[in-house]
């Protein structure tokens, strides 16, 4: 005996279309019932790996929970974007480096003048002494010249 099983569905248009699934149970019950096994047993696989998967996917969530907490305290708050509109803009660190280039000249030139200043001064209170003369005293008998030796006499 085959079972006819008939289910009516109705599509959008208002059509009928018609799914049928036919099943053995005359052929002695058996072959059925370990079809049903077998499906069963499937199923029951397919769970395991399904509690698994879900049990991997808690540990991966909880992981990813954890370094949310630790990025949301890192974020900048609403004060802390304000903060950043108050800050210098590229004009004013344009002018800034003008200031300083120009401290830096300044400073520089400064100590040239002030170092010249302490030189020239020092100068000014102690002046160099003049060269030392040496003087010669010439005696009034002229003095005698030794005699060159004539190496060729014998």
């Amino acid at each position: 005996m085959t079972l006819k099983l008939v289910a009516d569905n109705t599509t959008t248009d208002g059509k009928k279309t018609t799914s049928q699934r036919q099943s053995n149970s005359g052929n002695g019950g058996d072959d059925g019932m370990k079809e049903l096994e077998r499906r069963v047993g499937n199923l029951e696989t397919n769970v395991q790996a399904i509690r698994e998967d879900i049990y991997e996917l808690k540990k991966d969530v909880a992981v990813i929970n954890t370094h949310l907490d630790h990025i949301g305290k890192n974020m900048a708050t609403r004060a802390d974007v304000s903060d950043i509109k108050n800050m210098a803009s590229k004009a004013d660190v344009s002018e800034a480096k003008t200031d300083l280039t120009r401290w830096m000249i300044t400073t520089l030139l400064g100590g040239i003048a002030i170092a010249s200043g302490i030189v020239f001064g020092i100068m000014r209170v102690y002046p160099s002494q003049p060269p030392e003369v040496h003087v010669q005293v010439v005696p009034d008998k002229p003095i005698a010249t030794p005699k060159p030796i004539d190496s060729q006499k014998k």
